[in-house]
Parts: C-alpha cells; structure tokens; sequence
C-alpha cells in the first residue's frame, strides 16, 4: 500500500474518532416498583383424624397442627366447614352404614405468632380472623375435636373437613 493510500485509512480512523466525545453522558432514570399482594399458603395440613368415642364421657381431642404461612401485613380468616353440615354452625359424622344416626362435634382451633393469638372454641360457627404479624409460620395453628354425651349406637361415624384460609 503506497503512503497515500495509508494516509487516506489513518485520515478516516482519526475523522471518525475524533467525533466521539469522552466528557458528556446521557442520562435516562427507569422506575422501579413491585406490589406485595397478600398470600397465604398451607404448609402441611393434618392427617386424618380416627379415635374412640364413649358417649357417656364429654371428650376433647387434640388433633394436631395444620402449619401454614401467611405474607406479613395479610388479613386473612380461618374456618372450617362439614361437609355433612356445610352451612351449619357443628360439624356432622354420620354413621356409615345409617346417616340418619348422626354425632354432632365443635372443631377448636388457636392460632399463636407469640405475641398475637387468637383463638375460637368453635371453627364452624366462628371463624378466626387477623393480620399476619411476621412472614414467618404462626407458633401454633393447633385444632381440637369436642363432643360427648350424645347417645350414639355402636359404628363408624365420619365426615370430612375442610379448612379454609381466606385472605
């Protein structure tokens, strides 16, 4: 390549860059924003609960935990519903092999974050409700059966539960 040519390439580099400038930006600001929706979730719900009933005795019958977690600020309510009684204020077991014989029964429950609690002595008939504390797990979700007295013949009774978690 001959110097002219040579010089013509270095001309065009040093034009093109000579039009750059180091000592100016520009600037453009994005907003950035999120929504924390309230949500909660059941970590582990409660096995299936079989006992013994003798209707001479008024019994209650712890049954365990139902862990769950809820976003910290949630209000959230907690019930319970039978699905032989699903608009009534008791849950039902029917006897298996006759559902005209029937045991009525109150589900307890208390929720516990430690320094806020609430508790109901009947799930069915009077939901919990609160606003989550912390986005930790409550202490204790514990849950009860409590029935008694009632002239039930000899079987097997059941019903199902469903426990809700609106928010």
């Amino acid at each position: 390549m001959d110097w002219k040519k040579k010089l013509a390439v270095s001309g065009l580099s040093i034009a093109l860059l000579s039009g750059v400038s180091y000592g100016s930006t520009a600037d453009d600001n994005i907003g950035v924003s999120v929504t924390v929706n309230p949500y909660c979730e059941i970590l582990n719900p409660v096995n299936d609960i079989n006992m013994d009933y003798n209707p001479f005795e008024p019994i209650s019958v712890s049954v365990g935990t139902i862990n769950f977690r809820c976003v910290r600020g949630t209000d959230f309510t907690l019930s319970a519903t039978s699905s032989n009684n699903p608009s009534g204020p008791l849950g039902i077991m029917v006897k298996d092999d006759d559902p005209t014989l029937q045991i009525n029964y109150q589900l307890s429950a208390t929720v516990n974050y430690g320094s806020s609690s609430a508790s109901t002595s009947n799930l069915f008939a009077n939901p919990i409700s609160m606003i989550a504390p912390s986005w930790d797990p409550p202490s204790a979700f514990h849950i009860a059966v409590s029935f008694g007295g009632q002239p039930a013949p000899v079987g097997t009774y059941s019903d199902t539960v469903t426990i809700n978690i609106a928010y």
